[in-house]
């Protein structure tokens, strides 16, 4: 069961390491999408489902390794731009810029994520 938590805590640890050169991506593409989204273009651009999946996927992966208030950030950004992919709200340029602040919140967090106790 050791060897088990020890193994576990190094994938985690190796998802720390990802963590700078993740979020550089993600800022990028928010870059880009920040840049692009107009309101009367009716048509989600594909980045926008790379960039949703690249936070869901850190997102994800912060909540299974422990680190909950990245996670959470993470979430809070995943509500924000899903009723866009679901169609049920077409993606506005505010909605991008309503990102911003919180992806600042998460490039923050992501320098020193902190790993809550007792997570395996």
């Amino acid at each position: 069961m050791a060897a088990e938590r020890e193994a576990l805590q190094l994938i985690a640890d190796e998802f720390v390491k990802t963590l700078p050169g993740r979020m550089i991506q993600v800022r990028d593409d928010w870059e880009e999408l920040n840049r692009i989204a107009a309101p009367e273009n009716s048509e989600l651009p594909p980045l926008l489902h790379d960039f949703y999946h690249q936070v869901h996927n850190m997102t994800g992966s912060s909540g299974t390794f422990g680190f909950t208030q990245l996670s959470q950030i993470g979430r809070q950004i995943l509500n924000i731009l899903e009723p866009a992919l679901k169609a049920q709200t077409p993606l506005t340029r505010e909605m991008i810029q309503t990102v911003g602040p919180i992806l600042a919140e998460m490039e923050v967090e992501a320098r020193a994520p902190v790993q809550i106790e007792g997570w395996l």
